[in-house]
């Protein structure tokens, strides 16, 4: 394929489709190469130097969108992994296809710290899957984004029952009961740390979580 059809066909897809490619194919270039998020960071410094050409094609939005992503990818590169390995069942990640673990990083991030519609990113990120990877690429990176949809649920349950659990003991102290509190509080946030355990998520809890318990299998 020359390089002017390439050009042409970036210019047809347009949108933000064509902003999440791009994002897509500089975070495949660093998992290809295991390299680490500041090379990300480098790959995205050149990439804007050595394809201006191409750059100016795109509108205001899309190149915020990039240069967004990126920048938010690097920062936290480290938890997006910890969320995919837990949510890949009885698949380690080291055996997950280059390409599929490109797409998971570009959609775990936009589903847990930019709040974007799994709908919307399950859509574009599985149009990808089927463009560059093979045919069971797009079902496996659909079940992983399913299963972290599902921990998210899941966890915000947890989250707000777990405020029911420890009112009684708010009350009691605040009551000047403290060794009535202290009870109540040992035995139920130790059940609430057991349910953390069995590896679920939430966009809103999910920075606290990956602090406290890692990509750590219960």
């Amino acid at each position: 394929m020359n390089k002017n059809f390439e050009e042409q066909e970036k210019r047809a897809k347009g949108g933000i489709r064509l902003a999440r490619e791009e994002v897509f194919k500089l975070v495949f270039g660093v998992e290809a190469t295991e390299s680490t998020s500041d090379e990300l960071k480098q790959n995205f410094d050149i990439y804007l130097q050595n394809d201006e050409e191409f750059i100016a094609t795109l509108n205001e939005n899309q190149l915020e969108f990039i240069k967004s992503s990126i920048n938010g990818i690097v920062e936290n590169y480290s938890n997006i992994k910890d969320i995919i390995k837990k949510n890949t069942k009885n698949w380690a990640y080291e055996r997950i296809g280059t390409v599929e673990r490109a797409l998971l990083i570009v959609a775990t991030y936009e589903f847990i710290f930019k709040n974007t519609p799994i709908e919307v990113i399950a859509n574009e990120i599985v149009e990808l899957a089927k463009e560059y990877g093979n045919e069971k690429s797009y079902e496996f990176v659909n079940g992983v984004l399913a299963n972290i949809e599902k921990s998210i649920i899941l966890t915000n349950k947890i989250f707000y029952s777990s405020l029911f659990i420890l009112a009684p003991c708010y009350r009691c102290w605040k009551r000047g009961k403290p060794r009535i509190a202290q009870q109540i509080s040992r035995g139920d946030i130790a059940n609430i740390k057991s349910l953390w355990k069995r590896g679920v998520e939430s966009r809103s809890l999910y920075v606290l979580y990956v602090s406290s318990f890692g990509a750590r299998r219960g």
